[in-house]
């Protein structure tokens, strides 16, 4: 007979920023009170050691068209204005039990980056039972 032990489903809690809204890290930095800083980080903490993954949803205007919410354009401009949310992309990581923080400047990957914007960040975490943990989100700006 085999001992079956369910396997926990990972927790992701905590979760926090340094700045809700802040720059882009493409230049040296300065000292200067007057701009916002450069690049936030991400902290939050996990019941177990689990692969992670941040998905970053941008908000966009759109125009409803025949009750949905779609990217504007030259055929429906005198539509009604509505928000609709865009996946920007997304990054994936181990992470440990415990308190973790991820230092964000914007880039994707060598060549993406977010641009300027509101954005809401999405953070899930898979055991390696492949049990998902509930998603937590925090929102975010980038000026220019």
């Amino acid at each position: 007979m085999l001992n079956s032990v369910a396997a926990a489903q990972p927790i992701v809690g905590n979760v926090k920023e340094s700045h809700r809204t802040w720059r882009e890290g493409a230049k040296p930095v300065h000292i200067s009170s007057a701009r916002p800083p450069i690049g936030t980080v991400f902290s939050f903490a996990i019941n177990e050691h689990a692969q992670v993954s941040f998905s970053f949803a941008q908000l966009v205007s759109g125009r409803r068209v025949h009750g949905k919410c779609v990217a504007a354009g030259a055929g429906n401009r005198s539509a009604p204005t509505c928000k609709r949310t865009v996946v920007r992309g997304a990054l994936y990581f181990a992470a440990h039990a415990g308190s973790d923080s991820v230092a964000f400047q914007g880039k994707l990957t060598r060549t993406r980056r977010l641009s300027t914007g509101a954005y809401e960040l999405t953070i899930v975490a898979t055991s390696v039972a492949g049990k998902r943990s509930a998603p937590r989100t925090v929102s975010f700006a980038i000026v220019g």
